[in-house]
């Protein structure tokens, strides 16, 4: 980086759009966080470099209603390769329904004294 100030930018980008009309029900973390390391934000062995540039950013959260092409998340790459070695993940941790989501149960079950 020529300029510490400055973050870096993975050379290429992709909006990923939704694929039909509903309801974002589920964004699989798991799922997300491995197409995030597929794509270089993160290592799958310890001499694996990780590419700061990379990574995705969501547009649209659990449970908001969408359009068909609406954008969800824009996939910011640096190799074409790792995109598509990151596009199944990412197509499985996302799921759009005609239903609202279940509501997640508390953070809280309790609290002890």
């Amino acid at each position: 980086i020529d300029d510490p100030a400055r973050l870096p930018v993975a050379r290429h980008h992709v909006i990923w759009k939704a694929p039909r009309r509903g309801r974002l029900v589920r964004l699989d973390a798991g799922l997300i966080g491995r197409a995030a390391t597929l794509l270089g934000a993160g290592r799958l062995r310890k001499e694996d470099r990780v590419d700061p540039g990379v990574g995705i950013t969501f547009h649209a959260k659990q449970g908001d209603p969408l359009e068909r092409g609406q954008p969800i998340a824009t996939v910011h790459y640096g190799q074409e390769t790792r995109l598509q070695s990151a596009r199944p993940l990412l197509e499985q941790a996302i799921t759009i329904a005609d239903t609202k989501p279940r509501r997640s149960p508390p953070l809280v079950l309790e609290r002890l004294s």
